[in-house]
């Protein structure tokens, strides 16, 4: 058998999956604070919080992405718009059987207006702020918990 690696499985646990298996999978995340409250869905798959944002279409810059990405999950408008982290993942989507060599490239933002969220992606889940001081780690779906904790504590 050849190479493989392992991949978090979104519904919970690891699998080892064969390096020529996984699809790259570049995407683009925000966090959006509002106080000690941060934007985050709550994934319709398995009720737990991951970021607003999601895949990079082919021909589109990362920064257009995470726009787009967040007002299509969240009817919610940014401003100041800057890269912060990369995080690299390796994930098994349970439904699908598919398995991704993730790159997400977190930015940091502001809402532009209103602070109402006013839509859902029904593929997703709904999004809502979510205080980071009462919030429980098992709430939060694989890397999420990571990258909110390192962000609540940068900022």
């Amino acid at each position: 058998m050849g190479k493989t690696v392992q991949c978090v499985r979104v519904l919970g646990g690891y699998i080892e999956v064969p390096v020529d298996e996984l699809e790259f999978r570049p995407s683009a995340y925000a966090l959006v604070r509002r106080g000690h409250r941060l934007l985050l869905i709550r994934m319709k798959l398995t009720g737990k919080l991951f970021l607003p944002g999601g895949g990079i279409e082919p021909g589109e810059s990362a920064g257009h992405a995470v726009v787009r990405e967040v007002f299509e999950e969240t009817g919610l408008k940014l401003k100041n718009v800057n890269f912060w982290k990369m995080f690299e993942n390796f994930a098994y989507y349970d439904p699908t059987q598919k398995a991704y060599h993730v790159h997400l490239l977190i930015y940091t933002a502001e809402v532009d207006g209103d602070w109402q969220i006013s839509r859902e992606d029904p593929e997703e889940g709904p999004a809502e702020w979510v205080n980071m001081e009462k919030a429980k780690d098992k709430e939060f779906q694989n890397i999420a918990l990571d990258i909110a904790r390192l962000y609540m504590a940068w900022r």
